[in-house]
């Protein structure tokens, strides 16, 4: 966002520049230079909307949809790594435990190869949920760029604003949206008026027009490790962990 700003204000800085060699001084007469057209002025004022996007992100089923859909599919990859990891583990132990030379070397071979296999497997995940989250990524910000699009030829606005707002107290008692407020890389409003927030005109017309591929699908949760054959530890860190899509409800 720093960016934007960064290029918009060379932007206008250039067209001033541009206008001050191209404009004739006051006074300034002859010389065949064509003054340039007044610039048009208006009576009223601007047009300004906003929308909470956070909110949105919590009431649009598309969106919802799939972040229950992310979040099933890396509970899923999680558990069949954790499956994979508990085997090796169970075969390091096992291999502690060997002294016969040729048991041992058995041993280790198999484990090099499951080790492959398991890093291997991990990236496949990886790569496969970066790409599902920044695909529907991608598709959510069409349907809100679209409807924006719409909302703003019907009514007239000249600006809209996107801003992320706390949906519940303890969210905008946390110490992350207080840190997001105070953030200097964007314009971030502390007050809203009613009468230019459009959040649910965006969430109406979001929901009706540009619909989830199916039903809210039920949530899973990640199986006790015990269930899963072997005693590893669940990582900090579940594997491929991809573009978030949004919190769910």
């Amino acid at each position: 966002m720093k960016r934007v700003y960064l290029c918009l204000a060379t932007v206008v800085g250039l067209a001033a520049s541009a206008m001050a060699q191209t404009t004739p001084p006051a006074g300034a007469g002859g010389g065949g230079a064509a003054t340039p057209p007044a610039v048009p002025t208006r009576s009223d004022p601007p047009r300004v909307a906003a929308f909470n996007v956070a909110m949105l992100m919590k009431k649009f089923d598309k969106w919802q949809y799939y972040a229950v859909t992310m979040e099933n599919a890396r509970i899923t990859a999680a558990t069949e790594l954790l499956k994979m990891r508990n085997e090796i583990q169970s075969m390091q132990e096992k291999l502690a435990q060997t002294t016969e030379l040729k048991q041992r070397e058995a041993l280790i071979d198999v484990i090099k190869e499951k080790t492959f296999a398991f890093e291997k497997r991990e990236r496949g995940y990886k790569d496969q949920l970066d790409a599902d989250a920044s695909k529907h990524l991608k598709e959510l910000f069409s349907d809100v760029n679209a409807v924006v699009a719409g909302v703003v030829e019907a009514n007239g606005y000249d600006i809209v604003f996107a801003y992320p707002e706390a949906t519940t107290k303890e969210e905008a008692e946390s110490q992350n949206y207080i840190d997001l407020k105070l953030r200097a890389q964007a314009a971030m409003p502390f007050f809203v008026a009613k009468r230019v927030d459009i959040t649910e005109v965006m969430i109406a017309t979001l929901n009706t027009h540009r619909k989830a591929p199916g039903p809210l699908p039920p949530k899973m949760k990640m199986p006790d490790v015990k269930e899963l054959g072997g005693p590893s530890v669940v990582p900090t860190s579940g594997p491929g962990g991809g573009a978030p899509i949004a919190p769910s409800k």
